[in-house]
């Protein structure tokens, strides 16, 4: 997995002014370094993250790491920054979270806040994918390769409850076994486990599945150049 700066460069930051406008008044990015207590570092990362994700609601968790540490490169937080580049490992994107809007609904991230509650790894599974509105795990040491393809085992917990095409039942979290085709970028579902909150809803079996054309800039294709690298 990437570490966290060649994430940080892989995407395009967002580029703001300070003070920003937070809801009626503004908001004063300040460095964590200079606040006094854990606290109040808490309640400060978590009105930054409720500020992003008013202003940029479609914001993604890679571009919301790129725009906070191009605030605290711009206001010289070298403690912090000091910090973070002492901590980079391959696992630093290990860390999710499922979090609180001021709507009251759900989203996952990267970085933790007050209205935030962990979203841990189970043995064995790798985090994939962390994006607001979706997590990604997989087990790299299940991954098998095949003359025509690669099979993968994936996890999905989705921030929001979905439904199925016909209405018929609900799930936030589904585990599947999923085939894909590199030369053809298909994938085929073997096996797939659909829950909603722990509950098995549905169960769907490779002789329900047909062979699906894989979109660009889905987390399928994502899974895909992974599979056949």
């Amino acid at each position: 997995m990437k570490s966290l700066v060649i994430t940080l460069l892989a995407f395009t930051t967002i580029t703001l002014a300070a003070p920003f406008a937070h809801g009626a008044g503004m908001f004063s990015f300040q460095c964590p370094e200079n606040i006094p207590t854990e606290q109040k570092q808490k309640k400060a990362l978590s009105d930054f993250i409720n500020w992003a994700m008013q202003k940029y609601p479609n914001i993604t968790t890679e571009q919301f790491v790129a725009l906070r540490l191009e605030m605290l490169e711009k206001n010289k937080c070298a403690k912090t920054l000091a910090s973070i580049k002492s901590n980079e490992s391959p696992e630093a994107s290990n860390n999710r979270y499922q979090c609180l809007k001021g709507n009251g609904s759900l989203y996952f991230s990267s970085v933790g806040g007050e209205e935030c509650q962990s979203v841990p790894l189970e043995a064995d599974w790798v985090n994939f994918r962390v994006e607001p509105d979706l997590i990604v795990d997989i087990i790299p040491s299940k991954v098998v390769k095949e003359i025509d393809g690669t099979k993968i085992w994936s996890q999905y917990y989705l921030a929001q409850v979905a439904s199925s095409s016909d209405g018929a039942w609900k799930y936030n979290y589904v585990k599947s076994v999923t085939k894909y085709f590199c030369k053809t970028k298909q994938q085929l579902l073997i096996q797939g486990v659909y829950y909603l909150n722990g509950e098995i809803q549905h169960e769907r079996l490779s002789n329900e599945s047909i062979i699906e054309e894989i979109e660009p800039g889905t987390i399928s294709e994502l899974i895909l150049d992974y599979a056949c690298k």
